[in-house]
């Protein structure tokens, strides 16, 4: 079972949701966070996520050790931050595109990615 976070309850987040949900016997999501975080008590009722623990901050979340895999789906300059963080603490992360604002966050990214041995994708539109 893969133990999903999702950071950032936008506009983008619910395709990130729906697409947990497909796999109900591979992916649980077990929190959501927002820097408003009735944003994201929304998302969960919405998707019925009884179980998901909400949190307003992602670094209140760094400690947990049953996440293995972060969405991150908030503004394209706190990508490399909220990824970096995520990787140092051995989750596998999923960013929305952009994938970050700068080269430099870009590589920034890369680098955590090589050193911790967490896997880094970028999420990218299957048709142009």
């Amino acid at each position: 079972m893969i133990r999903v976070a999702v950071i950032g309850a936008g506009n983008i987040s619910p395709a990130h949701i729906k697409g947990y949900l497909a796999f109900p016997d591979r992916c649980r999501i077990v929190s959501l966070c927002d820097i408003y975080p009735e944003k994201a008590e929304r998302k969960k009722a919405e998707f019925h996520l009884d179980g998901a623990q909400i949190y307003s901050s992602h670094r209140e979340m760094l400690q947990r050790d049953d996440i293995d895999l972060v969405s991150v789906c908030t503004p394209p300059y706190t990508h490399a931050e909220i990824a970096i963080d995520f990787m140092r603490a051995g989750k596998n992360v999923l960013v929305e595109k952009p994938m970050a604002y700068s080269l430099e966050d870009g590589l920034a990214m890369c680098r955590a990615a090589s050193l911790s041995g967490a896997a880094l994708a970028v999420n990218w539109p299957v048709a142009w």
